[in-house]
């Protein structure tokens, strides 16, 4: 982010944070020493504005040497609209990001050479007025720790507060792999690779251990013990056989870190094959944060975050600042170059109660610390997550973290890799995975500067980073030997280490130990096998760009092995925030990758739990899977693929890239060295999908088995076909031109013929050009409007153009102007539909500063800006790039706009959704510049301009209904729609109604074709019947008490709506007899019923009386009739009580073929009101219950006795209830 102070404030500052030398002595009782160096000459005085000033100059000055392209020039301005002029703001400094983006090609050794030469002054300056700053407060800019560390103050923060850097192995060679491979491939050395360092001092180049192979690169910088000991552990060559590096053969350029941009861009590789570049650089510093261990005579530690309570932090932690910006724009524009950076040691950057402390740095006042009234140790807070900072926090870096030794004797053993205590952990604020690797960083033993021979042991991600950057070197030489005169981009080099990591911690990546510890013997065995198997297509690197959206790479599972596949891509440096924890996204390119396997199962790659929910709780929480719009890094893992056969690993884009194209790396293992089988032809997509009739389209198609291809055409009913000429495969889409002169307006449908054919339906719409300009010939009624400013405004130049000769242009000067490019008046036709405006443009930018938008003035009223809401408009390719910074002083501050670079003509497409509000009106556009008071910028191009429209006749298209019947089920009852041609987009209506219905009944069912350039209908009826269920009757036999009774009903499925009726009144009866009983469903949704019979039986006391019993004769136990049965039995048994042996109870006994069976009629009105038990007994004296009958048996009755053995004698016994 800029700086907008002009003046710095007279009050003494806090110094809000720093940078630091990443290692920790290897024992407090013995200091690590940093050799320390004379006192710099003091600076001169400088302030923010004289920062300001030189930069710009600076900038300036690179840019004089050529001219911009399209510059003012011979082609005179524009003609000037009326605009009010605002004088000139102070010009606040650039940032290196700002001088990198505005280079253009760092490729071009003249524009390269321009750049650091603007960089390394910017990088002066900053110093400068940083050293004075300090000075002003009584700071020391330089000072060597106790501990070794060293402390340098090097820029202002954007409150004008000094920063300051501060410095942050045969073990380590095992615990990398790289030993493993040196033992394997003993000429795998890093010979002929040069690995930049750049740290607190210079490396001690005659050390015995380089032999020659250090160079000093700043000739001034003295030595020291850090960075002599970093230099060691990449390329020590072992005379000492325990300090051997990882690459002992490897060659050092040792700088310090004054001008570390700079001198990156300068020294970085930009191809394959150069031998005097660095593909690798390291940087084992960072920034002070939090709480700092000092360790002095009079006190132990320093504060440098805000607020001196509990709740006391530092922002600086986890934030995308200006220095990860920086450091991610000298990345993307050194493509080549692969930066380590150490991720810190602030895990134990806690201090204990009674630790005397410093809660100001630029204070002398002492304090004894308490965990209950002071900010919690930097490895406490958060529970020892967020604190990675500056630097290390950018996205196309490799964050290096610290593991113990992964060595059980001399074997490589995952389990001891345990990261170290004082290794700083992620996330991001954002929350992108950080670190990206952890290698090994306790107690190195490497060389210092103390003498030729003199050694020690270190521990630190200082020394972890090295660890990495070394081992990364043989690869570097490795890829080299494999393919003489290439290389991998740094993107690429990246996805491969953290591909062939080894998991550490929870599955997958995580915020302690990132992707993993580095395992460079893994990632050489691929590489090895690339070379080898090319089909397996391990090693990937592409380009997606606003033609080529997909790419698609096809596999054969090898059927062992998991699948694995890691894409990476260099993105361009994001926007730069103050603010504590932002969770904004600071991807610009958002990049994705899914692999499809045989059957069409897509796997998704890891996500972290904490994006989205951004608790604390959730940084500990293990990888789930997901689309990744954070890191641009992702990863699809799987562990058992199971199916044989070809995998896709699909990569694509959400909206819109930065600078029009992206590179990126992908990694690919667990794949076949065969080649999948020639997919069937099949057409994806068209881009674009309109073209103007009268011009030529080049058309861009996405499928499979394009390379089949052999004829290409568009087809619509009644028109000649358009044969597609210029056939060409890029990238794995098919381009092609079709000239659209004579084309009827409309949509055509896309025909691709070779061993098959494929089409697209309707997928290419022909417009008409109602209004068009190219600046070629004629510019009447274009004009230069300054909104705000004294800009030279909008010219015509012949310097670049979409087509010949001439296109629109505006420079971005570095002040605060508006300056708009306005349209002749267009007429649009009344009857107009499909319109849209199109046109062509290029711009370089100051990113996120200034930028260009669009606007539509209607009959001369107010202006509107394109795309924004309530705007009836919307973009349909290349919308705007982001959103201008809230704080650029600018007319579009806040506003979505162009910005950044988009480095070749692009074409923008604006879609008029609202027809009603532009058809039949007077419309003007402009295309405005605002630029802010800083940067200048290159300027912005437009050329060839349409309006298009179309009133054509759709084509008539057949629509067919079918599943019209169907069955009630509680959901939504959809009829099937076919079209010919197929699958054209249509609308349904139920009764009138977009609803499919849920019930049953019958439904009036409209389809229409609303797919555009087609017409078609078709009516129909959809009847749901109801679903069947089912009835049960119980309580059909009941006792006579005088009140009503009712049967019980259930239903299935339960609780759905019947109607019950008796003798076909709905009232339950209560008298006694028999009720005809019928229960129907009622719900419209089901169908079902069940009819029965109520038997409604006297009570005893009422039979008695109507028996004609009385006295002592109706008593229950009294027995009239002298047959041995009273009358409860009898009433029971259905018997009469005044005439003997005239119960229903009628037993016959017998027997055949050895069976035995008791056989007896029961009357149904004795049921609930006597239980009959059947009794055997051998001797007629003991009796033994074989069976009770339930109530419900009546009727004719049939029971099996045992047979066999002593005489048996059965009776029935009848228990009255």
């Amino acid at each position: 982010m800029h700086s907008r102070s002009a003046v710095l404030s007279a009050l003494a500052l806090v110094v809000a944070g720093a940078l630091t030398l990443l290692f920790t002595p290897a024992s407090p009782a013995t200091p690590r020493r940093a050799a320390s160096r004379p006192s710099a000459e003091l600076a001169p005085p400088s302030t923010p504005a004289a920062v300001a000033a030189a930069s710009a100059a600076a900038l300036a000055s690179a840019r004089s040497a050529t001219p911009a392209p399209g510059a003012p020039g011979t082609p005179p301005p524009l003609p000037p609209a009326p605009a009010s002029a605002t004088a000139a703001a102070p010009v606040p400094p650039p940032r290196v990001a700002d001088l990198l983006e505005a280079a253009g090609d760092l490729s071009d050794p003249a524009v390269r050479e321009r750049t650091v030469a603007a960089m390394r002054a910017l990088q002066q300056e900053r110093r400068a007025a940083a050293e004075n700053r300090a000075r002003e407060l009584g700071l020391q800019l330089r000072r060597v720790l106790p501990n070794g560390r060293v402390q340098q103050v090097y820029a202002l923060d954007a409150e004008g507060r000094p920063l300051y850097r501060t410095t942050l192995n045969l073990n380590a060679a095992r615990s990398s792999g790289a030993s493993q491979l040196h033992a394997e491939v003993p000429a795998l050395t890093g010979s002929g690779v040069i690995v930049g360092v750049w740290d607190g001092g210079s490396v001690r180049t005659s050390h015995q251990e380089f032999g020659g192979r250090a160079i000093k690169k700043n000739a001034a910088t003295d030595e020291d013990d850090h960075g002599t000991h970093v230099a060691g552990t990449i390329a020590a060559s072992g005379v000492n056989a325990a300090a051997r590096g990882m690459a002992p053969a490897a060659t050092i350029h040792s700088y310090d870190w004054d001008e570390d941009y700079a001198e990156m861009t300068a020294a970085a590789a930009t191809a394959g094959g150069q031998t005097t570049k660095i593909y690798l650089s390291n940087h084992s510093y960072g920034g002070l944060t939090g709480w700092e261990w000092i360790g002095e005579t009079d006190y132990d530690w320093e504060w440098y975050g805000t607020g001196t309570g509990t709740s006391g932090s530092d922002s600086y932690f986890g934030q995308y600042d200006d220095a990860a910006r920086d450091t991610d724009a000298v990345a993307y524009g050194s493509p080549y170059l692969l930066v380590f950076r150490a991720a810190g040691n602030d895990g134990t950057d806690n201090p204990e109660n009674g630790d005397i402390v410093r809660l100001n740095p630029d204070s002398s006042t002492n304090t004894t610390y308490n965990s209950a009234s002071h900010p919690k140790g930097d490895g406490l807070y958060r529970g020892g997550y967020d604190n990675i900072s500056y630097d290390a926090i950018g996205k196309n870096v490799v964050t290096v973290g610290s593991t113990s030794d992964a060595l059980t004797g001399t074997q490589r053993d995952l389990a001891k890799a345990l990261v170290s205590d004082f290794s700083s952990w992620g996330p991001t604020d954002d929350g992108r995975i950080k670190p990206d690797l952890v290698a090994n960083g306790d107690d190195l033993y490497s060389s210092i500067a103390t003498s030729n021979t003199s050694y020690d042991t270190y521990g630190g991600t200082s020394m972890a980073t090295p660890s990495a950057a070394g081992s990364a070197a043989l690869l570097v030489q490795l890829y080299g030997q494999l393919f003489p005169g290439a290389a991998l981009r740094a993107s690429t080099l990246k996805a491969l280490l953290l591909h062939t990591a080894d998991d550490l911690g929870t599955a997958g990546p995580d915020y302690r130990n990132g992707w993993g510890l580095i395992n460079v013997k893994a990632a050489a065995d691929l590489l090895r096998d690339h070379a080898a198997n090319p089909l397996k297509l391990h090693i990937n690197e592409a380009r997606l760009d606003t033609a080529i959206t997909t790419l698609t790479h096809e596999f054969i599972w090898d059927g062992v092995s998991p699948i694995r596949a890691t894409l990476c891509w260099t993105d361009p440096a994001g926007t730069s925030t103050t603010s504590a924890d932002s969770r904004t996204a600071r991807l610009r390119n958002n990049l994705d990758l899914k692999i499809t396997g045989p059957t069409g199962t897509t796997h998704l790659p890891y996500v972290m739990p904490f994006v989205g929910t951004w608790t604390q709780a959730s940084m500990a929480l293990p990888a789930t899977t997901g689309v990744n719009n954070t890191d641009n890094v992702e990863q699809v893992y799987l562990a058992n693929p199971g199916t044989p056969g070809v995998y896709r690993a699909v990569v694509t884009f959400q909206g819109t890239l930065a600078n029009n194209a992206q590179d990126y790396g992908l990694i690919i293992s667990g794949s076949a060295a065969e080649a999948p089988p020639p997919p069937t032809l099949a057409l994806q997509a068209v881009s674009p999908d309109t073209g103007i009739s009268g011009e030529t389209a080049t058309l861009t198609l996405s499928g499979a088995a394009l390379s089949t291809v052999t004829d290409l055409r568009l087809t619509r009913s009644g028109q000649p076909d358009l044969v597609a000429t210029n056939l060409q495969l890029v990238g794995g889409t098919l381009r092609a031109t079709v000239n659209l002169t004579g084309a009827a307006s409309g949509a055509w449908t896309i025909v691709a013929t070779g061993e098959t054919t494929a089409s697209l339906p309707a997928a290419f719409t022909v417009v008409s050009a109602l209004w068009s300009a190219n600046f070629d010939t004629t510019t009447s009624g274009w004009s230069n409007q300054p909104i705000r400013g004294t800009a030279t405004g909008w010219t015509f130049t012949s310097t670049s153009s979409h087509t010949p000769n001439r296109s629109a242009t505006a420079a971005g000067p570095g002040t605060r102007t508006t300056q708009a490019l306005l349209s002749p008046t267009v007429a649009i036709p009344a009857g107009a539909t499909n319109l849209a405006l199109r046109f062509w443009h290029r711009y370089t930018l100051e990113t996120d500063w200034d930028g260009g938008r669009l606007e539509y003035q209607i009959n001369g009223g107010t202006w509107t800006g394109a795309g924004d809401s309530g705007s009836g408009t919307t973009f349909d390719t290349n919308g705007y790039t982001l959103t201008i910074d809230p704080d650029a002083v600018s007319d579009f501050a806040g506003k979505p706009a162009w910005s950044g670079t988009a480095s070749s003509f692009g074409l923008t497409v604006l879609k008029l959704t609202d027809t009603a509000r532009f058809a039949g009106q007077s419309v003007r556009f402009r295309w405005s510049l605002a630029t802010d008071d800083s940067t200048t910028s290159t300027g912005w191009w437009v050329d060839t301009i349409a309006l298009t429209g179309s009133e054509s006749q759709p084509q008539p298209a057949t629509v067919t209904l079918s599943n019209l019947a169907q069955t009630y089920d509680g959901t939504p009852r959809s009829v099937t729609v076919t079209t010919e041609p197929a699958a054209l987009a249509t609308s349904v209506l139920y009764n009138g109604s977009a609803t499919p219905p849920v019930n049953a009944g019958s439904y009036a069912v409209a389809a229409q074709v609303t797919a555009s350039g087609y017409t078609g209908s078709a009516n129909g009826t959809l009847v749901v019947a109801p679903a069947a269920a089912t009835v049960t009757l119980a309580g059909l036999r009941q006792v006579y008490d005088g009140t009503a009774k009712p049967v019980q009903v259930t239903t299935n499925p339960p609780g759905i709506a019947f109607t019950l009726t008796y003798d076909g009144s709905t009232t339950p009866p209560s008298a006694f007899g028999t009720y005809a009983v019928a229960a129907t469903i009622t719900d419209a949704n089901y169908a079902g019923s069940a009819r029965g019979s109520l038997a409604i039986t006297p009570a005893f006391t009422t039979w008695a009386a109507a028996q004609g019993l009385t006295g002592n004769a109706a008593l229950a136990s009294a027995d009239p009739d002298g047959d041995g049965l009273p009358n409860l039995v009898e009433f029971a048994l259905g018997g009469d009580p005044l005439a003997a042996d005239t119960t229903q109870l009628q037993p016959q006994l017998t027997a055949q073929d050895g069976v035995i069976e008791l056989t007896f009629t029961r009357a149904p009105e004795s049921v609930g009101m006597a239980d009959v038990i059947v009794q055997l007994s051998s001797d007629l004296t003991t009796w033994t219950d074989f069976a009770t009958l339930s109530d419900a048996q009546t009727g004719p009755m049939r029971l099996t006795l045992p047979a066999g053995g002593a005489a048996q004698f059965a009776r029935l016994r009848v228990v009255p209830r």
